[in-house]
């Protein structure tokens, strides 16, 4: 295995940043915090920036840029071509584009006393993507600005559907993150009528309500999912299917033979298994109840693969993981003392390990070269 040093200081460097925030968080102002997330964002970005010939899709992006072909999603042309005009050289192009990595900022500020394990976490989560999938990763970046704006208003406004559907003009498969918003809303929604309805204490009961809701909203997510994965097949430039797949899977640390998924399914059977002993403290705002929505929609796609639905469900699966960090950070939240800061340093750890092995177990992105 090579290990590529620039890789793992950037790790243990986002690391050191959640481990100071959570066991020093009492002599960090928020200007402190705010400075050290800038920081943070901006190594990422230079780093998406400024690589060569490093991450999964280089070579087909690079190809599209030199020749303006038509083969993406309008957003995505519009910029490349605008750019392009602009300056020629792909590097500058690469810098302009891993800007809205900032848009991980305002998210973050969901809860200010651990803003910065949300942020490392979300980075976590996606750095793979920020280094190859120049279309996917704005388009999440945008999903992440209608997220947030949904939970600040605690409802889908206009500006949240505007982001979306701007996302899904740099990648289609965007477009889920509208469908789940709508499917959150009512889910939530029918928790609150049929918790009216059921008055007496017995079926009054949280979990009950959540189980009945979660049965009737199991069937028709999934039956959802697959007319949409049938609609992306249709929509998405995939061209070289196998390619593609072979990309996707190395990307998202999943392969033909289902070999990898093995973590995966134990990240989504602990998230799980902490969710429903935990719905007591989960289920009193409106935060923790969307992330739970989120994280068990995430749980969905990924029990819906096959053969034919991986390459649409990994995809589709990506959008989701920024849920994982706020549901990471609430559970620990739901504990007192020291074993939350524990639970946070445990899923910290975690994501950290993953990001590590999905990097230097992957040849696209090894060793990391410098554009300069």
């Amino acid at each position: 295995m090579y290990i590529d040093l620039i890789y793992t200081f950037y790790i243990a460097l986002l690391t050191s940043a959640v481990l100071l925030e959570t066991f020093v968080r009492q002599t960090l102002s928020r200007q402190i915090k705010a400075f050290i997330i800038f920081v943070l964002a901006t190594i990422t970005i230079l780093l998406s920036g400024l690589r060569f010939e490093t991450g999964s899709d280089w070579f087909p992006y690079l190809e599209h840029f030199e020749s303006s072909s038509d083969s993406f999603e309008p957003g995505y042309m519009i910029i490349n071509d605008v750019l392009k005009n602009l300056t020629s050289n792909y590097t500058v192009f690469l810098l302009i584009i891993a800007l809205p990595i900032y848009f991980i900022v305002p998210i973050s500020k969901l809860n200010v006393k651990h803003q910065t394990f949300i942020f490392c976490g979300i980075i976590f989560q996606y750095f793979p993507v920020f280094l190859g999938g120049n279309r996917q990763m704005i388009a999440i970046l945008l999903t992440i600005l209608s997220v947030n704006n949904f939970i600040v208003k605690q409802k889908l406004t206009f500006k949240a559907i505007i982001y979306a559907l701007l996302a899904t003009t740099f990648h289609a498969s965007a477009i889920i993150i509208l469908f789940s918003n709508v499917f959150i809303s009512i889910s939530i929604f029918l928790f609150n009528f049929i918790k009216k309805i059921l008055r007496n204490k017995i079926m009054t009961n949280s979990k009950i309500i959540t189980m009945i809701v979660a049965v009737l909203g199991f069937i028709c997510l999934r039956f959802g999912l697959f007319i949409l994965a049938g609609l992306l097949t249709k929509v998405l430039p995939f061209g070289n299917i196998e390619a593609n797949l072979s990309t996707t899977n190395e990307v998202i640390g999943l392969d033909e033979n289902q070999a990898k998924d093995i973590p995966i399914l134990i990240e989504r059977l602990l998230l799980s298994v902490f969710t429903f002993f935990r719905w007591r403290y989960l289920s009193k705002d409106w935060l923790s109840r969307y992330t739970v929505y989120m994280s068990v929609i995430y749980t969905v796609i990924f029990i819906s693969y096959s053969d034919s639905f991986r390459i649409i469900a990994g995809r589709l699966s990506l959008y989701f993981r920024f849920a994982d960090v706020l549901l990471y950070m609430l559970i620990a939240l739901s504990f007192k003392g020291k074993l939350y800061q524990i639970l946070l340093l445990c899923f910290t750890l975690i994501m950290a390990f993953r990001l590590f092995l999905s990097l230097h177990l992957n040849y696209y992105f090894l060793p990391y070269q410098f554009a300069l």
